[in-house]
């Protein structure tokens, strides 16, 4: 039994509980991010995080996600860290006013490009990225 909205958390892979709040906190805390919404989806057949945000000025947007995901490994444990990345303009809404869920899960446009894993020497390593549209 999980608490909360069925859209809060889900388990990952390995059977642990991931809430989905705790990367929005880490994300939302960058100066240029004026919202964020992470989901659960499935890539590539495993259950990840994905974060949908909407900047609050033009930035470059490879250098956005890197930032985010460098905070995001530091702030977060590694199954928590968003795989997935989607800079938006705005977000699907219900007629009700809430953020659409389902919508942001059926619109991802996937493409991988490469981060840098820290600030130390560890190399690369690939990351899907999804594409503004």
């Amino acid at each position: 039994f999980i608490l909360g909205r069925s859209t809060d958390s889900y388990k990952s892979d390995n059977g642990r509980v991931i809430y989905l709040f705790d990367a929005e906190q880490v994300i939302l805390k960058d100066k240029n991010i004026s919202l964020c919404k992470v989901i659960d989806t499935t890539y590539k057949s495993k259950k990840v995080s994905a974060a949908h945000i909407i900047l609050k000025s033009d930035e470059n947007v490879n250098e956005v996600i890197k930032r985010l995901y460098l905070n995001c490994t530091e702030s977060l444990p590694a199954d928590e860290v968003p795989q997935l990345w989607k800079i938006r303009k705005t977000m699907p809404v219900h007629k009700s006013g809430k953020r659409d869920v389902e919508a942001l899960k059926g619109i991802m446009i996937q493409k991988e490009i490469l981060l840098k894993t820290s600030g130390k020497n560890y190399g690369y390593k690939r990351t899907p990225f999804i594409r503004s549209i």
